[in-house]
C-alpha cells in the first residue's frame, strides 16, 4: 500500500479523529477558527490552518494552497478518504498522544481487533436514577462469556478495574436484565444480595469491596454470572455502557456442540428491544471458537456479538 492509497479503515478513523478534534484536541485549531456553534461542529478551515504549519515546517514554507487542505481534511473527517500522508499529517501537526496515534492507525488499517463506538444510547428510564449517583470511572472492564452445548449462556467472567470518584466507596452496584442469575465474586469483594431495582424490570447485585476506597484509589475486583434461563434467550451477547469506560474487552466463547451459523459484532439502539440493531459486521469464530472486539473509550452505547443457529 502506498501513501496515497485510501486506508480500508477510512470511514471508523475519520469518525474517531472527529471525536479527538471536538475533544481533547479541539483547542489547537479553535485558535484558528471563527466562533463555532455548537460544541459537535468543527471548522474545517480551522484544522486546515493547522496542518499547512505542519506542512510549511516540514517543507520550509512550502506548503500546499489552503483549499486543497480545507478538501483534505473535510473528506478525512467525514470518513470518505484517509490515506497514510494524511493519517501521518494529522497525527503529527495536532501532536497526538502515542495512545491516541495507535488507536487511529489501527482503526484506518481496518484492525478486527478493534471497534470504534459513537454511542447514543440511553439508560432504561429510572435504572440509574433507582441505583444511584456515579462515584467512580471506569478504567479497563473484561467480559468473556460462554455459550454452552445447550445453546444457552453458561456463564460469564467479568474482570473489572476502577477508580473511585469520591471517598469511602465500598460497593459497586452490578445492573443485569433477569433474575435467572447467580453473581459469585472471586476476588476483590463480595456480593450482596440480588434486589429488584425499583420501578424497572432490573435486577442488581451490589458488589462490596474488601475495604472501602478513597478518592481517586483504583481497584479491580473479578466476577463469575452463572445464568439460570428456563427458556431460550436471544442468540446475542449485548454490554451496555452508559457510563464512560477507558477500555472495553468482549469475548464471546462457544462450545464445539453448539457452533453458530453466523455471527456478527453488533450495535444497538436500545436495551428495551433486541431487534433494533444499529449496525453490524460479520465476523468469523478463530482457532478456539471464539470472537472478541475491542473497544477504546466507549460511552453511551450498547454493544456485542448476535449469531445465527
Amino acid at each position: 500500500m502506498s501513501t496515497g492509497d485510501n486506508l480500508p479503515g477510512s470511514s471508523q478513523a475519520g469518525r474517531r479523529l472527529r471525536l479527538l478534534l471536538e475533544g481533547p484536541y479541539r483547542p489547537r485549531w479553535q485558535a484558528e477558527a471563527e466562533p463555532v456553534r455548537g460544541r459537535h461542529q468543527i471548522s474545517y478551515p480551522a484544522v486546515a490552518r493547522v496542518l499547512g504549519r505542519r506542512l510549511a515546517t516540514d517543507r520550509h514554507g512550502e506548503g500546499p494552497w489552503h483549499q486543497e487542505l480545507v478538501d483534505r481534511a473535510q473528506r478525512a473527517l467525514d470518513g470518505e478518504k484517509m490515506n497514510l500522508a494524511t493519517l501521518d499529517l494529522f497525527m503529527r501537526a495536532f501532536r497526538m498522544t502515542a495512545g491516541d496515534a495507535d488507536q487511529l492507525r489501527e482503526l484506518a488499517m481496518g484492525s478486527e481487533k478493534i471497534k470504534f463506538v459513537a454511542g447514543e444510547a440511553l439508560p432504561p428510564p429510572g435504572l440509574y436514577e433507582k441505583i444511584g449517583p456515579p462515584r467512580h470511572q471506569t478504567i479497563s472492564l473484561r467480559e468473556l462469556h460462554w455459550v454452552g452445548p445447550d445453546r444457552r449462556p453458561a456463564l460469564h467472567r467479568t474482570a473489572h478495574t476502577l477508580r473511585a470518584t469520591a471517598d469511602e466507596m465500598d460497593y459497586y452496584p452490578y445492573p443485569f436484565d433477569t433474575n435467572a442469575a447467580t453473581v459469585n465474586v472471586e476476588r476483590g469483594g463480595r456480593p450482596g444480595e440480588v434486589y429488584r431495582v425499583e420501578s424497572t424490570d432490573f435486577y442488581a447485585v451490589n458488589i462490596i469491596f474488601d475495604r472501602p476506597l478513597v478518592r481517586g484509589e483504583a481497584a479491580t475486583f473479578e466476577y463469575v454470572t452463572t445464568f439460570n434461563y428456563t427458556r431460550q434467550p436471544p442468540p446475542e451477547f449485548r454490554r451496555a455502557v452508559f457510563r464512560p469506560v477507558d477500555s472495553l474487552l468482549i469475548e464471546v466463547r462457544f462450545h464445539p456442540d453448539a457452533l453458530p451459523r453466523r455471527i456478527w459484532w453488533a450495535e444497538w439502539h436500545s436495551l428495551d428491544d433486541h431487534e433494533a440493531v444499529k449496525r453490524r459486521e460479520e465476523v468469523r469464530l478463530d482457532a478456539e471458537l471464539a470472537v472478541r472486539s475491542r473497544h477504546e473509550r466507549v460511552a453511551e452505547a450498547i454493544v456485542g456479538f448476535c449469531w445465527d443457529w
